[in-house]
């Protein structure tokens, strides 16, 4: 199904008016469709076109699922909310550890035109770009024959809707020469534990990157680890030389709340052990200074007793 938005030409910069029509079906039967079947299961795309009455035609068009390895400015993809969530708090974390770094680019959803003939464009969820020679440089696509380096690490996380991040595109970013690969398999849909799944080029060949003991992957070119959490469904990167957590926005403030969370706990603790310390140092003065008044009393009535009486005296 195509859905179209006929909209007359503009008038002073304005359109004098907008209505949707739905060619050759009524709109019952493509409610009907639309129940039956997704219209844009992998995403659409916008075309604009003039219609027989002159009128501007805009057509939404379904995007097919093998445009996600070679995506077109206009193309827009269905992403899950969790899918979207984890992208986002994977460029965070690098996005903060690369603040200060002019030479290191971080980048999400941006298309790589590697100069190569044949070879798909993809648009990865995280690219790592070193060496760069204007950080602050507008890029619609990024030109790598034009800028002179390269992704040397791309991160991806797999959807159900695009199964091409574990296949295709393993030979397209081998072929394009990333350094290394990291593929995320969330399985939200199927509540299951999240997979890792690593690759470094060697002789211009990608190999598996064997993980540690505690399933851990590390990036050599980034000197991160990639691992999960204890429940494994949440990705864990860890500086590989400080063992320091790269934070995204909302677990740096969670880690900040805690922190003022345990100070206040611990000026609280600090405050009760003081105020026990001072009642205890208190009372002991207290103690002190009624004994130093019992001794007082006991030596006078001591001298009183060895005064001679009357009856000693005579």
């Amino acid at each position: 199904m195509v859905a179209k938005v006929e909209r007359s030409p503009k008038v002073n910069g304005t359109h004098k008016e907008n209505k949707i029509s739905i060619p050759e079906q009524s709109l019952q039967e493509s409610r009907l469709q639309e129940l039956v079947q997704e219209p844009f299961p992998y995403g659409w795309r916008i075309e604009e076109a003039i219609g027989p009455d002159g009128k501007v035609v805009i057509n939404y068009l379904p995007i097919p699922q093998e445009r996600f390895l070679d995506p077109q400015e206009g193309d827009h993809f269905m992403q899950s909310n969790k899918h979207y969530l984890l992208v986002e708090s994977i460029f965070a974390r690098f996005d903060k550890r690369y603040m200060d770094d002019d030479r290191m680019g971080v980048y999400s959803d941006l298309k790589f035109d590697w100069g190569i003939p044949g070879l798909s464009q993809p648009a990865p969820d995280l690219a790592i770009v070193p060496n760069l020679r204007n950080a602050d440089k507008f890029h619609s696509r990024f030109k790598i024959v034009q800028e002179e380096t390269r992704p040397c690490l791309v991160v991806e996380v797999a959807s159900p809707n695009y199964p091409f991040d574990d296949t295709i595109k393993v030979d397209i970013y081998a072929r394009a020469g990333v350094q290394e690969y990291i593929i995320v398999i969330p399985h939200f849909e199927e509540d299951e534990s999240f997979e890792l799944i690593g690759y470094r080029l060697v002789q211009g060949a990608y190999e598996p990157i064997a993980p540690d003991e505690a399933g851990r992957l590390y990036s050599a070119t980034t000197h991160v680890w990639f691992g999960l959490d204890e429940d494994e469904r949440d990705l864990v990167i860890e500086d590989g030389d400080t063992g320091e957590l790269l934070l995204d926005n909302r677990e740096e403030r969670e880690a900040r709340l805690l922190a003022e969370k345990q100070a206040e706990a611990e000026s609280q603790r600090a405050e009760a052990e003081f105020r026990r310390a001072e009642a205890e140092a208190n009372a002991r003065q207290i103690a002190e200074q009624r004994t130093l008044e019992a001794e007082t009393e006991i030596a006078r009535l001591r001298a009183l007793l060895a005064q001679p009486t009357k009856r000693d005296q005579s």
